[in-house]
């Protein structure tokens, strides 16, 4: 049965998808309306054969260019006048087209910017139940261990102790999992894979892993993907209410990570990461 949070989320997708079909319906009648001005003043407009004493020479004018010794003043004058017109007539059509498509332009960019404007609202509405709810739901259901203690994996040995344990021992693995539910309270995967990070393994450990266990010649790392149950950690961990993360999400997180652990002994306490992930 949805709870009312779902019912909420799904109210603010059903009206967002309300208003873009009203948005390119509009955006539908507004163009058809347009080709059916641009077609009615097509047919209003008077063409070359309806009018030919204005865009040509009729078949009774001579034409004064025929012969040049006949012709005189007023031919050429006329002949210029008949020029002027067509000229005139091509400059309006032109500035009429251009009137129309800049009108169009117009259009698609407000109501462009209606969809977007309803599409941020919808998505900030969406986030801000989301945190709140997760807020909520982590005060309610994720509470402390009282009695439970962790040490952090600090050698290779413990590592797979602990890999070990979270495979046989599953109330071990339960509390462990509360354990740093308690502890993480950000709902962003990528933040608590980070802090769930910080939380089982000790900086001054991780240079010496990579996911699968490759090195330079002459040097050794542990394999963090032979790790299977603490990666299965990691993904319930990572996840929230709203997302489960996949088993890949997490080698991406610790493909990425684990290169610059190194780098991260230099780091003065405990400094969260901000993930600049592109837009």
């Amino acid at each position: 049965m949805a709870s009312s949070r779902d019912k909420r989320s799904g109210s603010i997708y059903k009206f967002r998808d309300a208003l873009i079909k009203k948005i390119e319906k509009k955006f539908e009648e507004e163009e058809r309306l347009l080709r059916l001005q641009r077609e009615k003043q097509a047919n209003n407009e008077p063409s070359e054969e309806a009018e030919p004493s204005a865009l040509m020479l009729t078949c009774d004018d001579e034409d004064p260019f025929a012969d040049p010794s006949n012709a005189t003043t007023a031919d050429v004058v006329k002949v210029l006048r008949t020029l002027s017109v067509q000229i005139e007539q091509l400059s309006c059509k032109q500035d009429t087209f251009q009137h129309q498509l800049d009108e169009t332009k117009s259009r698609v960019t407000k109501l462009d910017r209606r969809l977007n404007e309803v599409l941020f609202m919808a998505e900030a509405v969406k986030d801000e139940l989301m945190f709140d709810d997760f807020q909520k739901a982590t005060e309610q259901i994720v509470t402390p261990v009282p009695w439970f203690e962790f040490q952090a994996v600090s050698n290779e040995t413990e590592l797979k102790d602990l890999d070990h344990r979270l495979a046989t021992d599953e109330a071990y693995s339960r509390n462990l999992t509360k354990w740093l539910n308690a502890k993480i309270l950000h709902p962003d995967p990528n933040h608590r894979l980070h802090q769930a990070m910080e939380a089982v393994f000790k900086r001054e450990f991780l240079p010496s892993c990579s996911w699968k266990g490759r090195a330079k010649p002459g040097q050794f790392r542990i394999s963090m993907s032979a790790q299977k149950f603490i990666m299965e950690l990691f993904r319930v961990v990572g996840s929230n209410r709203f997302i489960t993360i996949s088993d890949e999400f997490v080698a991406k997180f610790f493909i990425k990570k684990l290169p610059f652990a190194k780098a991260r002994l230099n780091l003065k306490g405990y400094r969260s990461s901000v993930c600049n992930r592109k837009s």
